[in-house]
């Protein structure tokens, strides 16, 4: 399984998706049979497919696999568990990329608060804080989402 989703990763970090997807499932598949769906490490398999399927703008299947995720992470993994807050951030991208701004919040924020405690420098905080952002300037809320805005650095906010 390591090697599968190795491979994956090494495609997708070359922008080569539609060759990482079928590994992806692959190592996701085998995950499945070999460990069940609700074990511990099945959920970087489902993960790792979600965040590629919303890269792929294949969002109801990417939405459908993170949710049961996150189902699966809040029932086997600690409340301040790093990868449950990886899983619960995927999942908040998604509904985000769904314009489901409601449902995602509450999401986001309990990613947010376990990864900023675990990993307060890395590269989840500043794309939770463009949800944030995101969520709060599409529901008509302009002073929440400067408040999270100013939180990104200056070189992420002159990008936009």
């Amino acid at each position: 399984m390591d090697s599968i989703n190795n491979l994956a990763v090494l495609y997708m970090q070359t922008d080569r998706r539609a060759e990482a997807e079928p590994l992806y499932r692959e190592g996701y598949e085998v995950s499945r049979q070999l460990l069940g769906d609700e074990h511990p490490n099945t959920l970087p398999a489902m993960s790792n497919l979600g965040r590629l399927l919303i890269k792929q703008g294949k969002l109801d299947e990417a939405e459908l696999i993170l949710r049961r995720a996150s189902v699966t992470t809040r029932k086997v993994l600690p409340t301040g568990f790093f990868g449950r807050g990886v899983i619960l951030q995927s999942y908040a991208e998604a509904l985000v990329a769904m314009k489901r701004y409601a449902e995602a919040e509450d999401p986001l924020r309990e990613a947010y608060a376990i990864i900023v405690h675990l990993d307060p420098e890395g590269r989840g905080i500043k794309q939770a804080v463009r949800s944030f952002v995101t969520i709060y300037e599409q529901t008509g809320r302009p002073r929440q989402a400067a408040e999270w805005r100013a939180r990104l650095p200056a070189e992420t906010t002159a990008r936009g």
